[in-house]
């Protein structure tokens, strides 16, 4: 028996791709397109997903060649990207994407990924489309959808017709359909059989694991002890026995571009099937303001970054079959247009917006079903005369140049700040002075139609130690909460040294603890 895995979810990633054919007699140029339910293409077996990369023609032995991105970004020479298409039966979707010259007679190849969904065959393709000097179509060449299928081998069934066969792990994860065929022989008619590993659902990059996005939820990012934990075998049951009362209440679990791109991807793939599991959503931090290709300023400042990067970011997800339910910026409205120190850009609000949405639109192409919104930091902005107006402006200017709408801002408040210190106690903050904060920033921010998130965290000044950090963000949390907000995000997180260990949530110097204190103290 012939074995093959069929990705019927298109849940491991875009797969290769390729036609191979010659520039038809008195072509000109040629248009790279996608086609869904039209010209021939046909949505008739219910929703279905796609997932298409860029795509990459060349010519042998001419010069011409043309890389081609499904996704548009507002900059010149952005290298190409991923799009995630929902499929569905009123639609009409029809791109060209971009006309190139050709050479008439040379032997060309065309290139993309692909992963599509078992009901998307003969929903949608990718074309190729010749154009003589007239202007006329002349000929056309289809890649279409179709799931991806790799092989598993061979196996020899025992009298009984049966067999068996230990999966690899990335097939079971992704939980996709095995197709035994047999071609027959002179004895033996040919024989084929099928067996799922779960039932057929939406692409994972199409999916809100967040059953109300603009609800209440508890945000934790665990720390390097608990994902060094987990890589090393741990499973997601076994960690969270040692903070049961805190991982209850837990719904989103925070990691960043960094902490992606370094998890082996059996290791990634594994948690993000364990967190779908435990209806868990992924958050995923990025830096959102782009420098590929702009004017030389923002380097080492916080939240810029490339296409490049935020494109690897993508490609790993996919591969782990994630589902990403929230974007988060990493302050790009503080560190884009009010930060005045070194390699500074002091971007317009409106230049800004543009520079996020060549990264965005990297994240949102890929998963178009995640929300977006920002962290940024208080009272830094909030310090500068007009910030209210500043934001009003920000959000409308973000949603016009993403595309997306500003969903939420997460508070990140300098516990340090002068304006917020107690009378007489350097270093330490004074609880009316948060609560003040807080109500002023948060009414803004509600006003602007965006969700609040507020950080839980220690000052992080030095001298410091794990029960010195938690203290203090016990007692942040108590202020904030005492301010009568309600923030919609709560998020236990650490960007310093401290506290060193995530676990066990009994001892009050881990950041578990943090989130079993808020469980016990403020959880509505």
């Amino acid at each position: 028996m012939t074995l093959e895995a069929v990705d019927v979810d298109a849940a491991a990633g875009p797969s290769e791709r390729s036609l191979t054919s010659t520039v038809p007699a008195g072509a000109a140029t040629a248009v790279v397109g996608i086609r869904a339910n039209i010209e021939g293409a046909c949505v008739c077996a219910g929703e279905a997903a796609a997932i298409i990369g860029g795509l990459h023609y060349r010519e042998r032995g001419t010069p011409l060649h043309a890389d081609i991105s499904p996704v548009s970004l507002p900059i010149t020479g952005a290298p190409v990207s991923v799009r995630t298409l929902k499929l569905t039966p009123d639609m009409n979707y029809g791109p060209n994407l971009q006309e190139f010259v050709v050479t008439a007679g040379a032997p060309f190849t065309l290139t993309t990924t692909i992963a599509a969904t078992g009901n998307a065959e003969h929903a949608a393709y990718v074309t190729i489309i010749f154009i003589g000097k007239d202007s006329k179509e002349i000929t056309r060449n289809n890649i279409w959808f179709e799931a991806s299928h790799h092989s598993l081998g061979e196996v020899t069934t025992g009298a009984d017709g049966g067999f068996q066969l230990r999966l690899p792990a990335d097939v079971v994860l992704a939980q996709e359909k095995i197709e035994a065929k047999f071609a027959g022989d002179a004895e033996r008619g040919p024989a084929m059989t099928t067996s799922a590993l779960g039932p057929q659902t939406m692409a994972p990059a199409l999916v809100q694991p967040l059953a109300n996005p603009r609800g209440k939820h508890v945000v934790f990012a665990p720390r390097k002890d608990f994902l060094r934990a987990y890589q090393d075998g741990a499973s997601w049951d076994e960690l969270a026995k040692q903070w049961a009362k805190g991982a209850a209440h837990v719904d989103v679990i925070a990691m960043n571009e960094g902490q992606i791109r370094s998890t082996p991807d059996e290791v990634l793939a594994r948690l993000m099937h364990e967190l779908k599991t435990h209806h868990i959503a992924l958050s995923l931090g990025i830096l959102p303001t782009n420098w590929f290709h702009e004017p030389p300023c923002g380097g080492g400042v916080e939240g810029y970054s490339d296409p490049g990067s935020a494109n690897a970011t993508v490609t790993k997800l996919l591969r782990a079959g994630a589902s990403l339910g929230i974007i988060g910026m990493d302050e790009p409205l503080y560190f884009g247009h009010y930060y005045d120190g070194k390699n500074a850009c002091k971007s317009s609000i409106d230049d800004e917006a543009r520079r996020t949405a060549v990264i965005v639109k990297i994240y949102t192409a890929a998963f178009p079903n995640a929300i977006v919104g920002d962290a940024e930091p208080f009272p830094a902005i909030s310090d500068h005369a007009g910030w209210p107006a500043d934001y009003a402006k920000w959000v409308q200017a973000f949603r016009r140049e993403t595309g997306t709408a500003l969903s939420f801002t997460h508070i990140d408040i300098n516990w340090g700040d002068p304006h917020l210190g107690r009378s007489g106690t350097p270093g330490v903050a004074d609880p009316s002075r948060i609560a003040n904060l807080s109500k002023t920033v948060a009414q803004v921010l509600r006003a602007n139609g965006l969700s609040v998130g507020m950080f839980y965290t220690g000052f992080g000044g030095a001298p410091l130690s794990d029960e010195k950090w938690m203290t203090q963000a016990r007692a942040h949390m108590d202020a904030v909460q005492r301010s009568g907000i309600n923030p919609d995000y709560s998020l236990i997180v650490s960007w310093d040294r401290y506290p060193t260990r995530t676990l066990t949530e009994s001892d009050p110097t881990a950041l578990a603890s943090l989130v079993a204190y808020y469980a016990e103290h403020y959880r509505r």
